[in-house]
Formats: C-alpha cells, structure tokens, sequence
C-alpha cells in the first residue's frame, strides 16, 4: 500500500504525459512535507503539541527509508514550531519526489520508462501499473468530502487537506463540485494542525509571488 506521500505523488500524476503535473510554486514542496510528518505521527514517531510545536516521540526506525531520513531532520529543539519543520524537510523537495518515484516503481505501483538518445537518459516517465489503485482512491476520497456531517479517518482528512492546499482537487472534482463543497473542504483542512501549516505555508508563498508581480508589473 502507498504511504501519504506516495499518494500524493500519485495524485499529482498526469497520466498522460506521465510526470507531474504543473502546480502552484512549491506547493508540492510543502504538501509532501506535510504527507511525511502527518505519517510519522500517525505511526507514533511525532506528535502536535497545543497545535503549535512539534515533539518527536521516537525515532525507532520505521521500516521506510524516505520516512526515517524525513524524522532526521526534524531536531529535538524545544519548542519546535510545526512551520520551522514543515520548512526544513521542504527544502528537500526535488529529491524527495525522485525517491517517492523510486518507492512507486519498487512496490510496482508505477513503471519507469525511459526516454533515450543514443546512451543518455534525456528524461524518465512513469505510468500506472494497475489504474484501479488509483481509481479507488479517487472513489474514497470522493466518499468521504461527499460524505458532510460524518467523522472522517484521520488519514482520509490529511489527504484531503494536502490536496486541497496544492491544487490538486481538480483531478477528482469537477469546478461545479469544488464549488459545493467548498465549505466541507475548508473544515477538513483545520482538523490536522500540520494540514493547516501546509495551507498556511503555501498560501503565503503565492501572496508573495503576487506582491512581487503587483510591484514589478509582470
């Protein structure tokens, strides 16, 4: 089964062309940084403290190389704010992507194919070994927004907050439904404190990109 982060990625996919999607700056960044601490908490490695700091709990290995390098960046500084977290393992973006690619490939979620000229790869993409996998994730998450009044999963609210925070919702919505829903999304999104970091995070890079072309005129 596909970790958090791994869904993520999956979810970003364009199926088509077979690498991700164009999504807003950095937003990926920070929705898998966000996927990577709330699957530690999930499995006891870190946990929220007055829904501002963040405390590691244990850093026993947990059996995923990508999860156990993520919790080694987090340090054990007192009153470690769920931003300043965020923020370290987002740095990291680019490379946590290629490796949540190579996780897909290992587990034959995805296969790899390879673009060549001659010896040199030019350029990898990746397409879906088994598309029910995807498709019944889709079918869940779509369940469970339309599913209003009802308590959701802890996993299924972080995956909806994440998507909903890096504009990814679209591939399982349609504009008439975001639109409906719009209020169910928003109460998802303030259910994990770290979910809420990543909104916020990325809200404020896209404010500030827009401030940048409000004052250069672009």
């Amino acid at each position: 089964m596909p970790t958090l982060p791994e869904e993520i990625v999956l979810l970003a996919l364009d199926e088509k062309a077979g690498t991700l999607m164009l999504l807003p700056e950095r937003s990926l960044d920070f929705a898998l940084a966000g996927a990577m601490m709330i699957e530690l908490s999930m499995r006891g490695k870190l946990e929220t403290v007055d829904d501002v700091f963040l405390k590691v709990s244990s850093r026993e290995p947990t059996n995923d190389k990508i999860l156990d390098d993520a919790l080694q960046i987090i340090p054990d500084t007192p009153h470690l704010t769920i931003e300043n977290a965020l923020a370290r393992i987002a740095r990291k973006g680019g490379a946590w992507v290629d490796r949540l690619f190579d996780s897909l490939v290992e587990k034959e979620i995805l296969e790899r194919r390879e673009d060549r000229f001659l010896w040199i790869v030019r350029e990898s993409t990746f397409s879906l070994k088994d598309h029910k996998l995807l498709d019944n994730l889709r079918l869940h998450i779509r369940g469970a927004v339309m599913s209003e009044g009802e308590e959701l999963a802890a996993s299924d609210a972080a995956l909806i907050a994440l998507m909903d925070a890096c504009k990814i919702s679209f591939t399982i919505f349609s504009d008439k439904e975001l639109a409906k829903y719009s209020k169910r999304f928003d109460e998802i999104s303030k259910i994990n404190p770290i979910a809420r970091a990543v909104s916020l995070a990325i809200s404020e890079i896209e404010n500030a990109i827009l401030e940048v072309i409000a004052f250069t005129g672009v």
